[in-house]
């Protein structure tokens, strides 16, 4: 069972930070979000699941952990390339390419996907870089409204979306900023945690989401230096392990999930503090407001 936090979130990126690292592996174990096995019951079984971001990384094995231990009805798995280093992958899952910064991709991607509607949609895809709100935002919910007016959603889906406590150093997320890289997906991480709060309230029979994975080393953030590699080795954990966060948030019978919840790898459920950024309700309705009208097809 995943553990649930009584206090609050602290709003200190330090600390949050020394939360986040310290012991991950072990203190994921301990929150009920790294195991050996998924729940039982596992809400996943007979499902038609969905999972983004899957070529690599966290999503990838997602992906494997769900085609290995869950009786899923269905397992579709999107990106930009095909997976090409897990055969038992690619046996179970079908494969449908889908690039978020594109509308006529998100368009044909949902035009390829057969019936019935999805059950679970893990919204991993995600990319660092200058473009991050095109992918990270817009791309997620441009894909989830498609979805829906397919009718190729159920109305009483579950979504996972696997964000990042980075968030916490950003105040607002706007289309148009030009800062830095590690801003912009600092930035696009807030707008996400934004988004799926206002899709949890505009559909309320729908199951979702946030899930900080972990500090996780991936190559998302390349590393040049030796020394630099060896000291995110020390602290970060694999994506396999990160992933089993978001694969038990998926997992969990409704009696344990938190609809609108934040599940993080070391804390399990948590509660934000009324001056999170998180719960800045006018920065929050002012870009739901453009990030509707942008996600459109």
């Amino acid at each position: 069972m995943i553990q649930t936090r009584t206090d609050e979130l602290s709003t200190s990126f330090l600390r949050r930070a020394l939360q986040c690292v310290i012991l991950q592996s072990h203190r994921q174990r301990w929150a009920g979000l790294l195991a050996d096995a998924l729940p039982t019951p596992c809400f996943l079984t007979g499902k038609n699941v969905l999972i983004t971001g899957a070529s690599k990384g966290v999503g990838e094995q997602a992906a494997a952990i769900v085609a290995e231990q869950a009786q899923c009805k269905r397992l579709v798995i999107a990106s930009r390339t095909r997976p090409s280093n897990n055969a038992r992958l690619a046996a179970k899952a079908t494969f449908i390419p889908l690039d978020l910064d594109s509308k006529a991709s998100i368009r044909a991607f949902v035009d390829a996907l057969a019936a019935p509607p999805l059950d679970v949609l893990i919204l991993n895809a995600a990319v660092v870089g200058l473009n991050a709100y095109q992918t990270n935002v817009l791309g997620n919910a441009a894909l989830v409204q498609a979805l829906i007016d397919a009718g190729k959603l159920s109305s009483t889906a579950r979504i996972v979306c696997v964000t990042g406590d980075i968030y916490i150093t950003e105040k607002n997320c706007t289309p148009d900023f030009t800062g830095n890289v590690a801003r912009c997906y600092a930035r696009s991480k807030l707008g996400l945690n934004w988004y799926a709060m206002a899709l949890q309230e505009k559909y309320p029979a729908l199951e979702v989401c946030l899930v900080h994975p972990g500090v996780i080393y991936t190559d998302l953030v390349p590393t040049s230096s030796v020394v630099v590699k060896y000291a995110r080795q020390a602290v970060e954990v694999d994506a396999r392990t990160g992933a089993w966060s978001v694969v038990i948030v998926a997992s969990v019978p409704s009696s344990e999930f938190k609809k609108g919840g934040y599940a993080h790898n070391v804390m399990g459920w948590c509660t934000f503090a009324k001056d999170d950024p998180v719960n800045f309700a006018e920065r929050r309705r002012v870009f739901c407001e453009d990030l509707a009208m942008r996600a459109k097809l």
